[in-house]
């Protein structure tokens, strides 16, 4: 078994607290995440890594 870790967030109300469903995905949710809150799609967060200073 492999678990990925995502960094996601609720561009709505700022969760960071998601549910993943293969019905969800589509082109503007690749991962198929939703907030448990108010439903919003997850966007990805970028890791301090990959900012260029």
């Amino acid at each position: 078994m492999i678990l990925i870790s995502l960094s996601l967030r609720c561009p709505h109300c700022r969760s960071s607290q998601y549910r993943t469903s293969v019905f969800d995905i589509s082109k503007a949710n690749p991962d198929g995440a939703k907030c448990i809150f108010c439903k919003s799609i997850m966007v990805r967060l970028k890791p301090a890594s990959w900012q260029l200073n």
